[in-house]
C-alpha cells in the first residue's frame, strides 16, 4: 500500500471520529453549509487515474471510493472482483478490509452504464468482494474480515447500506481478529440486501458478527460459512435484528448455532420482537447444539427470538436439530415459532426443538406444542433435492394465522413503506396470502389465509 493511500485512510478515519458528535449538536450546526451528497463510481475495468465522479472516470479500486465517502454518500460498484488493500494494522496484510464509513450506502451489481438504481443490471453474483488476498485458494493468508463496519461509541449518524454483493473468503482465525470472517459490525446500524455471504470462516460469526446497534437483512443468502465456536453464519449479541426473505444453508459451527447464535435483550416479546426472522429458509446447517439456531443468555440478557413463516429442514445436531433454546442460564432463552415448518431435522435429543419454546400454527414433525400445530407431512416439492415449495394438498396451505404476520420491518418489497404494513412477500418473490381455491381455509384471519412456512402455494 502506498504512503499516499495510508495518509488518505488516516485522514478519513479522523473525519469519521469527528462525526461522532451528539446528534443534536450536528443538527444545530449542520445544514446550510453541509456538503451535498456525492455519488462515487467504481469499476474494476476502468482506466487508471479516474476521479470516481462518473462511470467514465470511475475508480478501479473500491478502497479509493470508501476513503473519500462521507455521510449520506453513495458508492456504486460495477461487476468485477475487488480485493481490500488498506490495512487496519500496518504491516499485517491480513488486516486489509473494506471499511465502510458510517451513513454510507454501497450498491453493487451495475454494468457500468446506469444512471439510476432502478436501472441496475442486477449483477449481484458478479460483484464480488473477496478476502482471498495471497495465494489463490489458500485460507491461511486471507483477510480476517472482508467488510468492516465500526462505530466506536455513541449513536452513528446513519445506517450503513450494503446492497447487491457477493462477500466471500474472509478467515478470522487469529486473535484478536477471530470474529466475523465475512462482515464484522460493531455499534452500527447495518442494512444488508441482495447479498450472498459465502465461504467465510471465523471463531464466532463465520459470515457475520454483529454486536450492539441494529441489523437488518433482506433477500440475502448466507451459505457454506463456518465457525470454530458459535454462529456458523450469524453471531449476534445485544442488538436489534430483523431478517427477512433470506436463506441460511450448509453453515456449520463447532459448538452452538450452525447458522445463527442469538444473545439479546431480555425484554423481547413475540408482538414486538427484538430478534425476528421472517419468511426465511434454514437447511443443511450443523452444530453440536442447535443445528440451525442456538439461543442463550447470561445474568442480564436472554436469547429470545421469533421465527415467523420460516422453514427448517435437514438441519442436524446432537441436541436440538433445528433450534436449541438454553435453559441453564440465569435468564433462560425462549424461542417463538409462528406459522413455521420444522421437518426432517435430526438430533439424538430434540430432533426438531430443544428447550423453551412457544409454538403456534406450525408444522412440527415431532408433534405437540399446542392444539394449533400439526404433525403432518408438509409435502415439499422435492425435499431431497432441497426444493421446499409446497405440493398441492399440503396441510400448510391456507392454514396459518394472519394475525401472526409481523410488520414489514425491512421493507421487503422496496416500496418505501414498512411501518404499518404486514409482511407482504413469500420467499419465492410472490405475494403472501394467495388463496388456493382447492383448499379449504383452516387457518385464522379475515379474507385470504397465509400458508405455513417460507413459501406460499
Amino acid at each position: 500500500m502506498s504512503i499516499m493511500r495510508i495518509h488518505r485512510f488516516e485522514h478519513s478515519r479522523a473525519r469519521f471520529a469527528a462525526r461522532a458528535l451528539p446528534v443534536l449538536l450536528v443538527a444545530f450546526i449542520g445544514s446550510p453549509n453541509a456538503a451535498a451528497q456525492t455519488r462515487w463510481h467504481v469499476n474494476a475495468m476502468a482506466a487508471p487515474g479516474g476521479d470516481g465522479l462518473a462511470w467514465g472516470t470511475a475508480f478501479q479500486s473500491l478502497d479509493d471510493a470508501l476513503v473519500l465517502a462521507g455521510i449520506d454518500d453513495e458508492v456504486w460498484v460495477a461487476r468485477g472482483v475487488y480485493f481490500p488493500s488498506i490495512e487496519q494494522t500496518p504491516g499485517d496484510p491480513r488486516s486489509a478490509t473494506f471499511a465502510v464509513p458510517p451513513a454510507v450506502s454501497m450498491f453493487g451489481g451495475f454494468d457500468g452504464t446506469e444512471t439510476s438504481l432502478d436501472d441496475r443490471a442486477g449483477l449481484f453474483d458478479q460483484t464480488i468482494l473477496t478476502g482471498d488476498l495471497g495465494v489463490f485458494g489458500s485460507p491461511y493468508d486471507n483477510a480476517y474480515h472482508v467488510v468492516y463496519v465500526f462505530y466506536p461509541s455513541g449513536i452513528p449518524p446513519g445506517p450503513v447500506v450494503i446492497d447487491g454483493f457477493t462477500i466471500r473468503d474472509g478467515v478470522g482465525n487469529v486473535a484478536p481478529n477471530r470474529r466475523g470472517g465475512g462482515i464484522y459490525s460493531f455499534n452500527s446500524s447495518l442494512k444488508l440486501a441482495r447479498c450472498t455471504i459465502t465461504s467465510n470462516a471465523a471463531w464466532r460469526g463465520g459470515a457475520l458478527y454483529a454486536q450492539l446497534g441494529n441489523l437488518k437483512l433482506k433477500w440475502c443468502s448466507l451459505t457454506d460459512n463456518r465457525a470454530g465456536d458459535d454462529g456458523g453464519a450469524l453471531w449476534t449479541e445485544i442488538i436489534n435484528v430483523k431478517v427477512a426473505n433470506s436463506i441460511f444453508a450448509r453453515n456449520s459451527a463447532g459448538a452452538r448455532g450452525g447458522a445463527v447464535f442469538v444473545r439479546t435483550t431480555a425484554d423481547s416479546v413475540p408482538q414486538t420482537p427484538t430478534v425476528l426472522f421472517e419468511t426465511c429458509l434454514f437447511h443443511d446447517n450443523y452444530s453440536i447444539r442447535g443445528g440451525a439456531a442456538f439461543l442463550t443468555g447470561n445474568s442480564i440478557v436472554a436469547g429470545n427470538g421469533s421465527w415467523s413463516n420460516c422453514t427448517f429442514a435437514y438441519n442436524s445436531a446432537e441436541s436440538g436439530g433445528a433450534i436449541f433454546a438454553a435453559t441453564n442460564v440465569v435468564v433462560p432463552a425462549r424461542t417463538y415459532l409462528e406459522n413455521c415448518i420444522l421437518w426432517d431435522n435430526l438430533a439424538a435429543q430434540g430432533p426438531q426443538i430443544q428447550g423453551r419454546v412457544n409454538v403456534s400454527y406450525s408444522i412440527v414433525q415431532s408433534g405437540g406444542h399446542g392444539p394449533t400445530n400439526l404433525a403432518l407431512d408438509p409435502l415439499f416439492v422435492n425435499g431431497p433435492a432441497r426444493d421446499f415449495r409446497l405440493l398441492p394438498g399440503s396441510p400448510a396451505i391456507d392454514s396459518g394465522s394472519n394475525p401472526l404476520l409481523h410488520t414489514d420491518y425491512t421493507d421487503v418489497d422496496d416500496n418505501g413503506t414498512a411501518v404499518g404494513q404486514k409482511h407482504p412477500m413469500e420467499l419465492g418473490g410472490g405475494r403472501r396470502k394467495l388463496d388456493d381455491p382447492a383448499t379449504p381455509n383452516t387457518g385464522v384471519g379475515m379474507g385470504r389465509i397465509v400458508d405455513r412456512g417460507a413459501y406460499e402455494y
